[in-house]
């Protein structure tokens, strides 16, 4: 699996639209088996899930990461271009 990093992941994450974001974290909601009620409350808030996932530790994206099958994982590296790297 590809090694993600805070600084990078954050890079990528803000240069996407709001709609873009909103795609790839409902994709990783899905994969990790998140109620869609719940995928909705977060995403509702695209400045919160902003701030949020910038204060996301190295650590803590590998945890949620480890959480994910390789198909998933590699599926949003492909949508984040670089990979967060």
């Amino acid at each position: 699996m590809n090694n993600i990093n805070a600084k990078g992941l954050n890079k990528q994450l803000s240069s996407l639209s709001d709609e873009e974001l909103k795609s790839i974290i409902t994709a990783v909601c899905a994969a990790a088996g998140v109620r869609e009620g719940k995928t909705a409350e977060l995403t509702s808030d695209i400045p919160k899930l902003r701030r949020m996932l910038s204060a996301m530790s190295d650590r803590r994206i590998a945890t949620l990461l480890a959480t994910l099958g390789n198909s998933e994982v590699s599926e949003i590296l492909r949508k984040l271009g670089d990979g967060g790297n």
